[in-house]
């Protein structure tokens, strides 16, 4: 896994969209979440079993009436993400970016990319994969290859090919604090 810095913008921003508008002292601003993802992503990273203030705006248009283009998930409170998580933003929304804020404004921005190897983030989908065994208890781990259009997840174990899409689909992203 990588971490990618993005400069950021020393101005404060305008409060124009209750949803989308700037956070009042410190917090998390996880930004250009693919659209529709940002409920799911919520729930993989966690945050439904933590008692945090937080907003999840989905189906976001950047100009009234337009199509929406992304979703937002803002944390109003200073948090820091486990390795688990920032894998699990860089599996399921890698085009989202991550902004710290404190004191009103930005002063970290980055994004996550995954390496080659996740462990315990998806499940197989092989029914009968040894990680899919109970009494086993073993973690799935899967190598991650790129494409131009998708990417590849490959069971260490069983060698079965999955999409990042299938897993979404079939909703067997491992959710954190389960």
């Amino acid at each position: 896994m990588t971490i990618k810095e993005i400069p950021v913008s020393s101005e404060k921003k305008k409060l124009e969209n209750p949803r989308s508008g700037y956070i009042e002292g410190d917090g998390v601003v996880l930004d250009h979440i693919p659209l529709g993802i940002g409920r799911r992503l919520a729930g993989v990273l966690g945050f439904e079993n933590e008692n945090l203030p937080k907003v999840i705006s989905d189906f976001m248009s950047r100009y009234k009436d337009k199509e929406p283009i992304k979703d937002m998930i803002k944390l109003h409170c200073a948090y820091d993400f486990s390795q688990e998580q920032l894998q699990a933003i860089g599996l399921l929304a890698p085009s989202t970016t991550i902004s710290i804020v404190k004191d009103c404004l930005a002063v970290k921005k980055f994004e996550v990319s995954l390496g080659n190897y996740i462990k315990g983030r998806v499940k197989c989908s092989n029914p009968t994969c040894i990680t899919n065994v109970k009494k086993e208890n073993l973690p799935p781990k899967h190598y991650v290859e790129k494409t131009n259009e998708k990417t590849l997840l490959i069971c260490q174990y069983c060698e079965k090919t999955d999409t990042v899409k299938q897993a979404y689909e079939e909703n067997r992203f491992i959710y954190i604090g389960e």
